[in-house]
């Protein structure tokens, strides 16, 4: 998941428990992909980068299509919705358990979703707007973990509004929509 790594015939021999032969270090290696390029499949960090660069895009003098950076925001927040905190996971059902990946982190998700809109919206109020309402949305799902991570997201995303936009009374209104901590 978007991690430098070792040549694959490294692995096996990193990873496993006990001696492998050739054979088992090669079944190993081919089940991992290495590739120089990220996938939307190995790594779901990217296919969330991709769509914020389409609202960045979207933000930029040359196209001023706010509806579609609105539309991104609105998708990212459906993606994020069923996050569950890591606590709430159980090995019941598990059927490779000694396969261990490194969890998504949710500061890192929003940041790579939201911080870059919010930067680029520029003083396009009601991108400013929705983005805080959709942080309103994730923080009200049943987790924790991303309630918390949503304020924190809130509070930077603000600091970009504060920065970008002239009038007051807009500063206003996108700080009365801020998520502040419980």
């Amino acid at each position: 998941m978007n991690q430098r790594t070792t040549p694959p015939a490294l692995m096996p021999s990193k990873w496993a428990k006990c001696a492998l032969d050739e054979q088992q270090q090669s079944a190993l290696a081919s089940a991992i992909t290495i590739a120089s390029e990220r996938t939307f499949e190995q790594d779901p960090r990217f296919g969330i980068c991709v769509l914020t660069e389409v609202a960045q895009r979207a933000l930029s003098p040359a196209v001023n299509d706010p509806g579609t950076a609105i539309d991104i925001i609105t998708r990212h927040t459906r993606v994020l919705a069923p996050w569950k905190d890591l606590d709430s996971y159980t090995d019941e059902g598990v059927h490779c358990p000694q396969v261990r990946i490194h969890p998504l982190n949710i500061d890192d998700l929003l940041a790579d979703e939201f911080f870059p809109i919010a930067r680029d919206a520029g003083e396009t109020l009601e991108v400013h707007i929705r983005l805080h309402k959709a942080l309103h949305a994730l923080a009200a799902q049943e987790s924790v973990e991303l309630r918390a991570a949503a304020i924190r997201c809130a509070q930077t995303c603000y600091l970009f509004a504060e920065q970008n936009l002239q009038l007051e009374q807009h500063k206003e209104m996108v700080k009365r929509l801020m998520l502040q901590p419980d």
